[in-house]
């Protein structure tokens, strides 16, 4: 997306990649654990905000 010129070039690619399945994983252990699809939801949403956050528009 860097590269296309669609990403910030102050975004932390490393970063962004890490965190985004870390969320969809730790999202969806949350919400076995509490029997609700509210924390996987939340977890994606935040994280995906984060990297809308550094589009260039």
């Amino acid at each position: 997306m860097q590269a296309r010129g669609e990403l910030s070039e102050c975004a932390d690619t490393a970063v962004l990649a890490t965190a985004l399945p870390a969320a969809v994983r730790g999202g969806m252990l949350l919400s076995q654990v509490r029997r609700s699809s509210t924390a996987h939801r939340q977890a994606v949403s935040a994280v995906i905000d984060h990297i809308e956050s550094y589009l260039v528009r």
